[in-house]
């Protein structure tokens, strides 16, 4: 089944201190067995975000402010199919 991106929606990241901007993730496909655990680290003020927990494929971007610099990932899978995928982003300004 294809979806329109529109039709998924876009969640917005910010820092759990200083509160700016850190990234937006757009969910692609939202049925798809995956689980996504993502944290965006902050240039800003290095705190970082609060985890985010969202299932489906995404697509991650940075903002106007903020460049994605690098990306951890750790891909677990789950006996029932699903994956489990925990994201850490390091932006820059």
């Amino acid at each position: 089944m294809k979806y329109k991106v529109e039709e998924c929606g876009d969640i917005d990241i910010f820092c759990s201190s200083c509160h700016q901007q850190l990234g937006v993730v757009v969910v692609t496909q939202p049925t798809a067995k995956i689980k996504n655990k993502i944290i965006f680290k902050c240039p800003f003020c290095n705190d970082q975000s609060f985890r985010k927990e969202i299932d489906g494929v995404v697509y991650i971007s940075g903002t106007d402010k903020v460049k994605i610099i690098n990306m951890d990932t750790n891909i677990i899978e789950e006996p029932n199919m699903t994956m489990i995928q925990e994201l850490t982003i390091f932006t820059g300004k």
